[in-house]
């Protein structure tokens, strides 16, 4: 199994990788014979196969019903704990495909004590004064997920003292996936109030950490100002469609607004996949790159293959909050 799920190419990369661990890493896996045996074997296997790239990796086996199952409260099969004594972050169901990203991320964050959100959000989560256990829903097939996933392990990282992170893969735990009519992936939750339904910038998931309440109740667009506000267009809905058609509305020379009564983000027309999408804001002419940074605060960059790809993780248009006002600021991460 181990060969299978790891080659030999892959092996030297997380040697080299793990030769930048400080801190050694526990890792604690808790299984049952007889329940999701396929899972449980394929992250024994994988799990073994790490420890053996790097004496500071750490691994420990159980079974559920034991001891140390009841100390540490695991009650699903497979379920992975990360340094368990110092931070309360577990994987319930095994970090396979993707989300093999997110368990050899951990590894490396847990060991050095590194976070992959910057000094404002940790600035925001220095002040948190009450507990928050963030519930991040997966499968192994999601290319988003792990970056959400980090961004939890982050949090808790900053906030171990009052932030503790379940990563729950759904396809080995339908039961909790249909008991909260959960059928997509990213979905988060925290202090068991769902507050994204997908993947969401930065931003928006220190902002759930510090507030968790729903999307439609944290956030609205041209809130409480009671301002009249005359636009050409006018779309109702902000997902991939009505992203789209804002776009090329704008680029017809309307002046457009888009009302959606959840969190708006793009992810569907760029940078959080750093996928380059032509359709978006065209080819990187003057009208492109304005669009661009007029509609989604973003911006154009070449990549190693010479193509042209837009950047934006933050929300594209303007939008007021009840307690705060987010105006045009975006972070771009391009490769």
């Amino acid at each position: 199994m181990p060969e299978r799920l790891m080659t030999e190419d892959i092996k030297k990369v997380l040697i080299d990788t793990f030769k930048g661990l400080v801190d050694d890493v526990h890792l604690e896996l808790y299984t049952k014979k007889g329940v999701n045996d396929v899972f449980n074997d394929a992250i024994t296997g994988l799990l073994k196969t790490i420890s053996e790239l790097s004496p500071k990796i750490k691994v420990s086996f159980y079974e559920l019903g034991g001891s140390e199952a009841l100390k540490r409260k695991v009650e699903r099969s497979p379920t992975l704990l990360i340094s368990p004594d110092r931070y309360r972050i577990r994987f319930t169901g095994a970090p396979l495909g993707e989300e093999g990203r997110s368990l050899i991320m951990s590894i490396l964050m847990v060991s050095t004590q590194s976070v992959v959100i910057n000094d404002d959000s940790l600035k925001r989560l220095s002040k948190l004064k009450e507990s928050r256990d963030i519930k991040i829903f997966v499968s192994p097939t999601c290319p988003y997920c792990p970056q959400e996933v980090l961004y939890g392990v982050s949090s808790v990282i900053a906030r171990g003292d009052l932030v503790s992170l379940e990563v729950i893969e759904i396809l080995e735990n339908r039961d909790i996936a249909e008991s909260l009519g959960i059928m997509s992936v990213p979905q988060t939750f925290i202090n068991d109030i769902h507050v994204a339904y997908g993947f969401i910038p930065e931003e928006d998931f220190i902002d759930a950490v510090i507030n968790p309440l729903a999307p439609e109740k944290r956030f609205r667009v041209f809130g409480k100002r009671k301002e009249v506000v005359k636009k050409d267009l006018i779309i109702i809905g902000g997902g991939p469609a009505g992203l789209a058609g804002a776009i090329y509305a704008g680029r017809s020379g309307l002046d457009t607004l888009v009302i959606e009564k959840e969190t708006l983000c793009c992810r569907e027309l760029s940078g959080l996949s750093e996928h380059s999408w032509q359709g978006a804001c065209g080819s990187p002419c003057g009208t492109g790159i304005k669009l661009c940074r007029d509609t989604c605060f973003g911006e154009y960059k070449r990549d190693q293959k010479d193509q042209w790809r837009l950047s934006c993780h933050y929300r594209p248009w303007e939008i007021y909050c009840e307690c705060h006002h987010h105006s045009n600021r975006c972070f771009t991460k391009v490769p």
